[in-house]
């Protein structure tokens, strides 16, 4: 039976993934609903993360954009947006795993919510060797609550488990002077800015705690 496509962009930077990018791709085609497209930026890898990208040249949805050589995760998730032909831009990282429903939740949260610029949702961290569940974040879910933790140099989303309306996002840019807390950036420039945020309680994104990983901090 086909799925449904909806207008979502998959946005999704990579480099020196090659270990995760099976999981990763795999999680976005089994997912309940497709994306239109799913953008991702082979930002100069060194492995062989374009070969395997390459194994999924079949999938009409998949669109690769590969760099010569790094120029940055900021760098590489902007020429993503800059291209992005969705409603809504998702963001994810490509040694994570979206869960079946992801997609399909929060695209129908932003249908319904047409206040809510930026949506994201809760995630389960687990051991990339052992693949046990670490921990289940426990972000707060209205805007106040969320511009608050902001406003207290906190985060109030996380960033790869966010749907943004693609008017918003393609408004402003990451900065690739401030890898690492671009996300806090750029997120709290459209809190700033008026953007409502929101998240939805259940975790519909599992991130990969491994050696390389920002998530590797907690």
């Amino acid at each position: 039976m086909n799925k449904a496509v909806v207008s979502v962009s998959v946005i999704t930077a990579n480099y020196n993934n090659g270990d995760y990018l099976d999981d990763f791709i795999n999680s976005i085609n089994n997912s309940s609903i497709l994306p239109e497209e799913m953008i991702i930026i082979n930002d100069g890898s060194t492995d062989d993360s374009l070969t395997i990208l390459e194994k999924y040249s079949s999938l009409s949805y998949l669109k690769i954009i590969a760099f010569p050589e790094n120029k940055g995760f900021c760098n590489a998730l902007n020429a993503g947006i800059e291209c992005a032909k969705g409603k809504y831009i998702m963001r994810i990282d490509p040694d994570d795993i979206a869960l079946p429903s992801r997609i399909e939740k929060q695209y129908k949260f932003l249908e319904k919510n047409h206040d809510i610029d930026v949506l994201g949702s809760n995630t389960t961290y687990f051991h990339n060797n052992t693949g046990k569940e670490i921990i289940t974040s426990n972000f707060p879910l209205n805007h106040d609550q969320i511009k608050q933790k902001f406003y207290s140099g906190e985060h109030g989303v996380q960033h790869p488990s966010t749907m943004i309306r693609s008017s918003v996002m393609k408004k402003y840019k990451y900065d690739q002077d401030n890898f690492r807390a671009e996300d806090y950036e750029i997120f709290a420039k459209m809190i700033n800015d008026g953007c409502k945020f929101a998240n939805i309680k259940e975790p519909l994104t599992k991130m990969r705690v491994h050696s390389k990983s920002v998530s590797i901090n907690i």
